[in-house]
């Protein structure tokens, strides 16, 4: 399902340009960063008083969503090497790979997969 269109009102298309020192520059980073913002929003929540959008994943929660992403690849890449070897069998009518092999390693990658995303979703496994 996509997701709904903005309204014109609703879309931030206007940019505001401020000069800063290198240390200014470094000082807002650093507080976005302890915030867990972009510097834009924490521009936003400080001039304004609004709350951000969203908010950035934590270092360990974006390393997760990346290494759930690499297993992704990795689970494709093994698909397409299962169909590959399908179709040269199908030719050579030869058995020489074992279809079970291939299904227990997706068996496994989607297994991993799940419990990355609980883990992800709702904090560290078991809780």
């Amino acid at each position: 399902m996509a997701r709904p269109a903005k309204l014109d009102t609703d879309k931030r298309s206007i940019t505001v340009k401020v000069r800063l020192t290198i240390s200014e520059k470094k000082q807002m980073a650093d507080a976005s960063e302890i915030q867990g913002v972009t510097i834009s929003d924490l521009l936003r929540m400080r001039t304004l008083s609004t709350l951000p959008t969203r908010r950035k994943a934590p270092p360990e929660r974006a390393a997760l969503i990346r290494g759930l992403g690499e297993l992704g690849k990795v689970g494709s890449n093994i698909n397409q090497i299962a169909r590959h070897l399908n179709r040269q069998q199908q030719v050579a009518n030869n058995n020489s790979l074992d279809a079970e092999i291939i299904s227990n390693v997706l068996a496994t990658i989607t297994t991993f997969s799940c419990q990355i995303l609980k883990i992800i979703e709702h904090g560290r496994e078991g809780e």
